[in-house]
């Protein structure tokens, strides 16, 4: 069983009688806004299940392809101790 907890979000993967146990107490506990299965995505992260095998794949390519690469021009007085240690 697998289960991902970030502030408020919950995200859970698993079979078997444990994981079914597990899921319907927490879901008599807590009120969710949302209850999906098989593919979602949480926190910016894109996650599906295989219905066949429950094998789990989890992607951030979307987020990645947004990264835009961080441009830092240091002071010229840190220039010149950067380029004497390189």
């Amino acid at each position: 069983m697998l289960r991902i907890i970030h502030v408020d979000d919950l995200a859970c993967a698993g079979t078997g009688p444990f994981y079914r146990s597990t899921i319907a107490g927490i879901r008599r506990r807590f009120k969710f806004g949302a209850w999906r299965c098989g593919s979602l995505e949480f926190l910016g992260t894109a996650v599906k299940q295989d219905a066949v095998s429950k094998a789990v794949t989890v992607s951030q390519r979307s987020y990645a392809e947004t990264v835009r690469p961080l441009r830092f021009d240091p002071p010229q007085s840190i220039r010149s101790k950067i380029t004497a240690l390189q």
